[in-house]
């Protein structure tokens, strides 16, 4: 698994300028775009594509980062609608956020890695 270097979902938009605005709102930069059809925000690292669809087709995506705690933090302090922060039996600290079409972020880190 040592090969792989990113990952990027691609997840259904209802409307690309109102899931643009909300991952923009959370800082996350705006990577590229084809105006109204496809977007792309995050870092040519971590991306979260977005194609236009009239059917939406809700996901999922889990992404670990070294502390949700200060991610859970900033995105209450821009206003995000984030549900508690919880630590999972499987030895993980978790948070979950849902885009404008009802995908959902789930975010992660290791509790033995916090401090």
């Amino acid at each position: 698994m040592e090969n792989f270097t990113s990952i990027a979902p691609i997840l259904s938009s209802s409307n690309i300028e109102a899931t643009k605005a909300f991952w923009l709102n959370l800082g996350w930069p705006l990577y590229m775009e084809m105006p109204g059809q496809y977007a792309i925000l995050g870092d040519s690292r971590i991306d979260f594509h977005y194609t236009a669809v009239e059917n939406i087709s809700k996901g999922m995506v889990y992404i670990e980062l070294k502390n949700v705690n200060e991610l859970h933090a900033e995105y209450l302090a821009k206003g995000a609608a984030v549900s508690e922060l919880e630590d999972r039996p499987y030895g993980m600290r978790e948070f979950t956020i849902n885009d404008p079409d009802g995908n959902v972020f789930l975010f992660a880190t290791e509790i033995s890695k916090l401090a």
